[in-house]
């Protein structure tokens, strides 16, 4: 978790701020922290304050929607219901979601399957993001192949790969169930893989997103996804 200030040196208007936070370097956090008054403690609403840095294009996490950056000096007060938050995630970020449905706890779906969402600078622009791996348990510093992983995940020139930093043996590594990339109201011609096997996938229009089916058992570090034009 880090200051806004941190993150974004250069905004006066971060220097003292303490109601919102960034989660790393690609999601921004407002969290609820008064109670609600009036009207809307009856609608189950409350008064979120936020400002979106400047220079960035940002999605709403819950809504996809794009997201200017609010100008210098102002802020953004809206209401959000009970199962809403003020999450946004910086274009240019990949976040590879663990699919945890029907979990009560989170040691039972550890190893789920994970999606990958895809927030690229522009349509079909780049994006880049990781995911780190380890069993929660050993000394991954003695022996950093076999006890954890990190993979590098990128976008670039209309094709999704990954790399591996470090855990080549690692044995822990997620199937990765789909692929989703936001921002985009162009449809592919196709959708393939590394090998030319054409992928299934659907449009979501109302949130400019294409889902793309990856094959069973397909493992993270081996996603290969190319967006044919």
């Amino acid at each position: 978790m880090r200051a806004m200030w941190n993150e974004f040196p250069d905004e006066k208007r971060f220097l003292n701020v303490a109601s919102q936070f960034m989660f790393g370097d690609s999601i921004l956090v407002a969290p609820k922290v008064t109670r609600p008054q009036g009207v809307y403690k009856h609608m189950h609403k409350q008064l979120v304050k936020y400002a979106l840095p400047q220079g960035q294009l940002w999605f709403n996490y819950y809504t996809k929607a794009k997201e200017v950056s609010t100008p210098e000096g102002q802020w953004v007060e809206t209401a959000l219901s009970d199962l809403e938050q003020a999450v946004f995630v910086r274009a240019g970020s990949i976040l590879p979601i663990l699919l945890h449905d029907d979990c009560e706890s989170l040691i039972p779906c550890m190893r789920n399957d994970i999606r990958l969402e895809v927030y690229p600078d522009s349509i079909y622009g780049a994006a880049s993001g990781s995911l780190y791996l380890d069993d929660g348990a050993s000394y991954e510093f003695t022996d950093r192949d076999n006890k954890s992983a990190r993979l590098n995940i990128n976008f670039a020139n209309f094709a999704l790969f990954v790399g591996v930093e470090h855990g080549n043996n690692y044995q822990d590594i997620p199937n990765v169930q789909s692929v989703v990339i936001y921002g985009v109201s162009e449809v592919p011609k196709s959708i393939t893989t590394g090998d030319g096997s054409e992928l299934a996938f659907v449009q979501d229009l109302a949130k400019e997103s294409i889902h793309v089916i990856m094959p069973d058992n397909t493992k993270a570090k081996d996603v290969y996804v190319k967006f044919n034009l």
